[in-house]
């Protein structure tokens, strides 16, 4: 093992735009269109899933159209309808066929989703196509996320008041729910008071903003997790006030609040994060909402979390289940496998809290759209705001700046090497390092450029910070599809410090079981859900140690081990 030194490579960015290039995709120039220049053509693909709808998924009517094109820049020059035109670049859709993509041409430089998040199936294909490789840029807007906090503070107002058992009750003249006990009536109706109680917002993103800060208003002590956020202490802020924590302090987090917020979207990351271990560290009596997406809240634990009463309540606008098409609206539940409607305890809503066709939320998705093509038409198509996070588009980032394991002899040997790398690729891309003036490129070469200062440094500190125990953490990181794991309590634990980190990707489903030795030995046990997409290519162990480093990268313990969990691929135990 050694300490791991930063070493940055600016590779593939390069290598990004430059096959972007070829292949007709990739990063335009930041200049501005000027009158001369031809007009940014932008199209809102009408059709689809749908029928006469805007990017297959809500209406656009005449007067929707006409406040989009009444927003724009001059020189954008916007179109809709069911057949893409050629020299698109632009193109406004939420579920493209490859078809749709290939109609631009090479022009096409961005596909912006025209709600939060990113479709499963546009994700593949992107994915087959290799478009984000070949450099697309992909976007979605928030115009209903302040509609969507708006629904999350109703939902969780009305599972902690239990707004809904009280008004059944009520309509048939029953007041007990109210409770006088003095008169000898039963106790009154459990309820949630929220003056100075924790509360949890997981996201914070434009809804999970927005619902930080009404919590704070009504004086709630409000914690919030964001990756780019440092490691926290492990304490509420005061009430009124809203904490930004890391993700990976969840399972600290949980027993500190009352209510728990999922305003997160459903990616390989999050996809079962809240089961049955998080459910239990919420106190008794907690209330859930979420208005992120179903499968971030696992299916089985909260509904037996519910059953037997262990949360108070729940609010839920995003479901497990959805009408296949417009004939089975009225008659598809919420899940295949639980009555979530025999409960009386949880708040139901229809994937509504985006408003989704109302004429105002419309008018605020054209204004939202007009503001990311007067973005690209004026600073350039880099300069478009709320670009998403595609899955390829992690793996630029992570060779622009890798975190390497290696010692510092190690790290004297590569610094010549990525210094000479920096001297070959600025003279390769001179003709074009005006359009690739932002990060990574740039920061990346920035960066290179103190490498070996860092290494003369690291030369000097290695031994001392080996000597003292201050401040250095080690973790293990496995990846485990149905391996026997004996070898972690006979080989790993002897020559694992007490109080190191192991963390699982698990991918195949089945939650590794460990003795109490190995529990109280590694401090904690984390298992993460990493699972091959259904239709998609096998992830293998690269995906649990890409993902970890992506959703650890500020907070990566001082020593990282990746390990197979079929130990006779260790050179140290074979």
């Amino acid at each position: 093992m050694s300490r791991r030194f930063p070493l940055a490579l600016a590779a593939a960015p390069l290598f990004q735009s430059l096959s972007s290039r070829r292949n007709g995709g990739g990063n335009a120039s930041r200049r501005p269109l000027s009158a001369q220049e031809a007009p940014l053509r932008a199209h809102v693909l009408m059709g689809g899933s749908g029928g006469g709808r805007l990017a297959g998924w809500s209406r656009a009517t005449e007067a929707d159209q006409a406040e989009l094109r009444a927003r724009l820049r001059p020189e954008v020059q916007c179109t809709f309808g069911p057949v893409v035109p050629r020299g698109t670049q632009i193109l406004v859709t939420a579920f493209p066929a490859e078809s749709d993509l290939q109609a631009c041409g090479v022009d096409l430089k961005a596909l912006v989703i025209p709600f939060a998040g990113l479709p499963v199936a546009t994700k593949n294909v992107l994915q087959e196509g290799g478009w984000v490789r070949r450099g697309l840029q992909v976007h979605n807007v928030h115009h209903n996320s302040s509609t969507t906090a708006e629904m999350a503070i109703a939902l969780g107002m009305a599972a902690a008041k239990q707004l809904l058992p009280a008004d059944q009750k009520l309509r048939k003249g029953d007041w007990s729910p109210r409770g006088l006990p003095s008169t000898g009536d039963p106790d009154p109706m459990m309820q949630l008071s929220l003056e100075g109680q924790g509360a949890l917002v997981l996201g914070f993103g434009e809804v999970g903003r927005r619902v930080s800060r009404v919590l704070a208003a009504m004086n709630m002590r409000v914690l919030a997790t964001r990756k780019t956020a440092a490691a926290g202490d492990l304490k509420l802020p005061e009430p009124g006030e809203v904490g930004l924590r890391h993700p990976s302090q969840l399972h600290d987090l949980l027993p500190m609040v009352q209510m728990l917020f999922i305003c997160l979207p459903d990616t390989p990351e999050t996809e079962g994060l809240i089961g049955e271990k998080e459910i239990t560290l919420l106190p008794p009596g907690s209330v859930i909402v979420n208005v992120g997406r179903g499968h971030v809240l696992n299916e089985e634990a909260f509904f037996n979390a519910l059953r037997s009463n262990h949360l108070l309540g729940a609010g839920v606008d995003c479901w497990y289940k959805y009408p296949a098409d417009a004939k089975s609206r009225c008659s598809t539940p919420v899940s295949a496998k639980f009555e979530f409607g025999g409960l009386d305890n949880i708040v139901m809503s229809p994937h509504r809290a985006g408003s989704v066709g109302l004429p105002a939320t419309e008018r605020c998705r054209m204004a939202a759209l007009a503001e990311l093509f007067n973005a690209a038409a004026e600073q350039g198509f880099q300069a478009m705001p709320n670009r998403v996070d595609a899955p390829l588009l992690m793996a630029y980032l992570l060779v622009a700046e890798a975190k390497l394991p290696m010692g510092d002899e190690d790290a004297y040997t590569y610094s010549g090497i990525a210094m000479s790398m920096v001297d070959d690729l600025n003279e390769l891309v001179k003709p074009i390092l005006a359009e690739t003036s932002v990060w990574p490129y740039r920061e990346a070469i920035s960066r290179l450029q103190l490498t070996e200062n860092a290494a003369l440094q690291a030369r000097q500190s290695y031994p001392a910070m080996l000597g003292g125990p201050r401040g250095i953490t080690l973790e293990f990181v496995i990846v485990h599809c149905k391996e026997p794991l004996e070898w972690v309590e006979a080989d790993l634990l002897p020559i694992a410090p007490a109080g190191s980190q192991l963390t699982f990707y698990e991918k195949c489903g089945e939650e590794p079981k460990f003795s109490g030795a190995v529990m109280q030995h590694f401090t904690p046990v984390s298992v993460r859900s990493c699972r091959d997409p259904v239709d998609g290519p096998r992830g293998d162990e690269c995906l649990g140690y890409l993902a970890h480093i992506v959703s650890n990268y500020w907070n990566l313990a001082t020593f990282t081990v990746f390990l197979q969990a079929d130990p006779s691929e260790h050179l140290h135990f074979s």
